[in-house]
């Protein structure tokens, strides 16, 4: 089940690590994690990460078990954050240097407002089977026949418990923003995170596709899925409508700006757009590895992509030139920033490590100090 779920990409890389989490403890002695706020560990650096965001001079990383390292000084010191849960978390989105939200299995979504040191719990699998499922029950009481397949899908997705992670999080601003998870769950916050509204009903997903990641790319909203589909905000209808690609795997992730689009996933596969998604081209030549994640660089220079296989591939903003960074080592990146334009943080099961622009150097980051 949880092998399904995990962010398609990173479908391939988190399983690895419920894994390892399963196996250092015995069914027999399990505790909720919802109910236990993550363990104090004695050599975090060192554990397994999932993903990271950046603003400004604060950088977080989440990884299973509650988690979460931060840095406020661009990377050079790292703390240990206090985490009210001890659920895996996937994803993960800084709106600036103070406030950011992370989410992941048992439908966790958590806030931080001090750059990340400490984080509270603003929603759960339990709250959300409970709220969504009389959100859309009052509305279909009140005549409104048009979520009735929005809560059947709820109901059937929290039907064996609140397990149902959320798999990516975005926010516009301090106020609004939107969660996305497995067989198409999905929520919208305008409060920063007070009050979540599910949007089922405004996605056009009856399949229930799982919703991979979700990003905004100037006015637009787009989020990631399975079967080379993705879906783009109707402004206007307040709708998230279907766009064909031509793919027919999963996608990973999304991103781009001033126009451009570029949606990436399993096997290696990269789909470019120029017209906000309306039509697409393949992006040839990314080493055919799953590309675990992806961004602009800075100054409009580029793109670099992380795989699953431990390479970084490097390309100038048209795509003509491609540069790759072989890692040379058995590592499975799983997510990337750019600390400066010399600099890059990858984050994989091991730990973190820093990537040199200037000589490719890859040096582990093993002290907090």
């Amino acid at each position: 089940m949880k092998k399904l779920l995990n962010k398609l990409l990173r479908v391939f890389v988190l399983p690895f690590v419920i894994l390892f989490v399963l196996a250092s403890s015995s069914m027999a002695d399990f505790k909720d994690p919802l109910d236990y706020g993550a363990i104090e560990q004695e050599k975090p650096l060192n554990k397994p990460f999932i993903d990271s965001a950046k603003s400004g001079h604060t950088l977080v990383v989440v990884g299973p078990r509650g988690l979460i390292l931060y840095s406020n000084d661009g990377g050079g010191k790292w703390a240990q954050a206090q985490v009210p849960v001890q659920s895996d978390l996937v994803a993960i989105d800084m709106v600036n240097e103070s406030k950011g939200w992370a989410v992941g299995h048992d439908g966790v979504i958590l806030a931080t407002t001090d750059g990340g040191a400490t984080w509270v719990k603003q929603l759960d699998g339990r709250m959300a089977s409970e709220q969504f499922i009389n959100y859309y029950s009052k509305r279909l009481k009140q005549g409104d026949s048009s979520v009735e397949k929005a809560l059947e899908l709820t109901e059937l997705n929290y039907r064996d418990g609140p397990a149902l992670p959320f798999l990516d999080v975005w926010f516009r601003d301090e106020l609004t923003g939107f969660a996305v998870g497995g067989f198409g769950n999905i929520a919208r916050t305008d409060d920063g995170g007070k009050t979540w509204t599910p949007w089922t009903d405004r996605i056009a997903n009856e399949s229930g596709f799982h919703l991979t990641s979700v990003v905004g790319i100037g006015d637009d909203v787009f989020i990631g899925s399975e079967r080379g589909v993705l879906f783009r905000l109707n402004a206007e209808r307040q709708l998230f409508e279907i766009i064909e690609t031509g793919y027919s795997g999963s996608f990973t992730g999304i991103t781009g700006a001033n126009g451009l689009i570029i949606a990436y996933g399993v096997g290696g596969a990269a789909y470019r757009s120029t017209d906000r998604g309306n039509t697409w081209a393949e992006v040839k030549d990314l080493q055919g590895s799953t590309i675990n994640d992806a961004f602009r660089r800075a100054n409009d220079k580029g793109y670099i992509f992380a795989s699953q296989s431990g390479k970084l591939i490097i390309s100038d903003k048209n795509f003509a030139n491609l540069e790759v960074i072989d890692s040379g080592t058995p590592v499975s990146f799983t997510s990337i920033l750019e600390i400066s334009d010399r600099e890059l943080l990858v984050t994989d099961l091991q730990g973190l490590s820093k990537v040199s622009l200037v000589d490719h150097k890859m040096t582990r980051v093993t002290s907090q100090e």
